[in-house]
């Protein structure tokens, strides 16, 4: 038998499943009865997303689901593979990696420019690694919002020892809060996590919802063209990459981050970057850039260019920067 052949059906198969779950869903989404809203969710079942359950959600008199739970319902299609809760205190001390501070932070602190008395909002702020940077930066108010209670409860921590006027908070990127206006949204490693246009689009809607008129968006995010870097080696900066042999609509991209004593798993997914541009210009952005990373001078002025040869010349991460219309 062809192997690529076969590779190439399994990822047919990978997509049409995954186009009729979120199909199946939207369905499930509309539908009402005496138990009130339905509720499909699907958690992976092997290499394919085809195990899920039904959950009734509450309804009124009328048979009409409860707001509340329709909102919590709509806002929640995103679902982590990772549980950060889990490897909060890890995912922390891997911020210690020089590539973390030589690359990821010099360029996306270069590339958000200037805060000096804005609002800014940092999403998916994880410990608050990012977020405490931007205060000392400048910014006149910064929030922080995350899902996982375990990482906030790191940031919480870290602001009542080192106050700086943070506020944390344990929100879905996703939500559709109220409008907010903020002059610059910041997020780092959280598109990533969509596996579809759908989970995408919700992300997009939700920064759109964050950022006032003339704001911007900026994030250090996964590249899209990872997967045609068949033979890079990242392990001397302290992370090796899994890849599907093919790039396809979510297919995942899996993280190993080695520390001294440990190492730990983070899955990303693949999405082509035609996409962002689309999601992100559909949900009222304007102005949508990609950006290569750049590496910063040594501090004490040593030529370690060599070393950094091979991050630069394969990025796994690139900046995306965009304005609110």
């Amino acid at each position: 038998m062809d192997h690529d052949k076969t590779i190439g059906g399994e990822m047919r198969r990978q997509i049409r499943y995954e186009r009729a779950a979120c199909a199946f869903i939207d369905s499930l989404l509309q539908c009402t009865s005496r138990e009130g809203l339905v509720s499909f969710s699907i958690r992976p079942h092997g290499r394919f997303p085809v195990c899920g359950s039904v959950t009734a959600l509450p309804s009124d008199s009328c048979g009409h689901a409860d707001r509340h739970s329709l909102r919590g319902l709509t806002t929640s299609r995103t679902r982590m593979t990772t549980d950060y809760n889990a490897i909060a205190q890890q995912y922390k001390k891997c911020k210690e990696h020089p590539w973390r501070s030589r690359i990821e932070t010099y360029s996306l602190m270069n590339r958000i420019g200037s805060l000096e008395g804005k609002t800014v909002l940092d999403v998916a702020c994880g410990e608050g690694f990012y977020t405490r940077k931007l205060r000392l930066s400048g910014a006149e108010e910064v929030v922080g919002i995350d899902l996982s209670e375990a990482m906030i409860r790191l940031a919480r921590d870290q602001e009542s020892r080192e106050p700086l006027g943070i506020t944390y908070r344990i929100e879905d990127a996703c939500a559709e809060s109220a409008r907010q206006e903020f002059d610059v949204v910041v997020s780092a490693w959280l598109l990533v996590y969509a596996r579809n246009q759908v989970e995408l689009s919700a992300m997009c809607r939700g920064l759109a919802r964050r950022v006032k008129s003339g704001g911007r968006f900026v994030t250090f995010t996964g590249n899209p063209n990872l997967h045609t870097f068949k033979d890079a080696d990242y392990r001397k900066y302290g992370f090796s990459i899994r890849c599907t042999d093919h790039a396809y609509e979510g297919a995942p991209i899996v993280w190993t981050v080695h520390l001294d004593d440990s190492s730990f798993e983070i899955e990303n997914y693949h999405l082509p970057i035609e996409m962002y541009e689309s999601a992100f210009l559909e949900a009222g952005f304007r102005d949508f850039a990609v950006h290569l990373p750049e590496v910063s001078p040594h501090p004490q002025g040593m030529d370690d260019g060599p070393f950094w040869s091979e991050y630069l010349a394969s990025p796994p991460a690139v900046l995306i920067d965009c304005v609110k219309c």
